[in-house]
């Protein structure tokens, strides 16, 4: 018996149904695309048991961004069987925004992109848990791990030393950040598009809290290289024609400088092939920002 036979069998809803796989993302999680004779898809995602719990959290999660009109896959089962778990949800008809977002117009990408920066705004309006650790004392010690991890790794980036010192005059400012829900991998490939406007947004299973202004960095790392156009209308989308204070820039730069020194930790431990993909990304980044000597990035523009 097939695999997707044996899970057709083993899951009653997924009876009849025709199972495609999807070879995407880095959560580790099998991604298929379920489609049944009565028409429309979903999207099955399996998981092992040890992450029931996380998955569970996600689930709820959904539930909240459907109660809050979020364009995101409503939550539609959870189950476990005795050698994984699964969630299937409701499917995004359209394209990754990575993909789909160079083939548009400027106009059209500077649209996805406020409306994107619309969706982030109000899944930012999901409070937080009331029992979390500061913001502040929470990512410092994080950035301290990263830190000690990276001077072992054996990797080097330009001006390190500066972006090392650049953070460590700025940590203060996350003292009073709020928490609240982070997308946590907010970006293009995250995002689908469809006729020139944003269908939805996607992959909810890094989801955390802290402060919101942290889920805009992927914008200096992935974002721009796909459209500037895009990035700028996410900012706008968000705070709106005036754009951010310079309050955000700083933050924003923080956060971007700590991604840095993370991105290179985590490219050796998950991905090592795509080093020099990542190192590339970091140039740019160190490039837009003149090597955090200043805050907002080269790419905004105001007009």
């Amino acid at each position: 018996m097939r695999d997707h036979d044996r899970l057709a069998s083993e899951i009653p809803s997924l009876n009849g149904c025709r199972l495609t796989p999807i070879a995407k993302g880095f959560s580790g999680d099998a991604l298929f695309r379920v489609e049944s004779e009565e028409g429309g898809a979903r999207l099955l995602r399996l998981f092992g048991p040890h992450e029931t719990g996380r998955k569970r959290e996600e689930f709820g999660i959904l539930r909240e961004m459907e109660h809050l009109g979020v364009k995101s896959p409503r939550p539609l089962e959870l189950g476990e069987r005795s050698a994984y778990g699964y969630m299937i949800v409701s499917w995004i008809e359209g394209k990754d925004a990575e993909e789909a977002l160079p083939a548009l117009p400027p106009a059209d990408q500077y649209r996805i992109g406020l409306e994107a920066g619309t969706e982030l705004k109000n899944m930012h309006r999901l409070p937080a848990p009331g029992n979390l650790p500061s913001w502040h004392d929470n990512k410092a010690a994080k950035h301290a791990r990263y830190v000690e991890q990276f001077q072992g790794c054996g990797m080097r980036v330009n001006g390190d030393g500066r972006i090392l010192a650049f953070i460590d005059r700025n940590l203060a400012l996350m003292k009073q950040r709020p928490n609240g829900f982070q997308h946590d991998d907010f970006h293009p490939a995250n995002l689908i598009a469809a006729d020139g406007h944003l269908a939805g947004v996607i992959d909810f299973s890094r989801f955390d809290w802290g402060d919101p202004v942290h889920d805009f960095l992927k914008l200096g790392l992935f974002g721009r290289e796909v459209s500037v156009p895009y990035c700028i209308g996410q900012i706008r989308g968000y705070f709106g024609e005036a754009g951010p204070d310079e309050r955000f820039w700083r933050l924003y730069a923080l956060y971007l400088a700590m991604a840095v020194i993370s991105t290179v930790v985590w490219t050796l431990r998950a991905a090592p092939d795509m080093m020099d993909r990542m190192m590339e990304r970091i140039e740019r980044v160190l490039d837009d920002h003149q090597g955090f000597e200043r805050d907002k990035p080269l790419w905004y523009r105001e007009d």
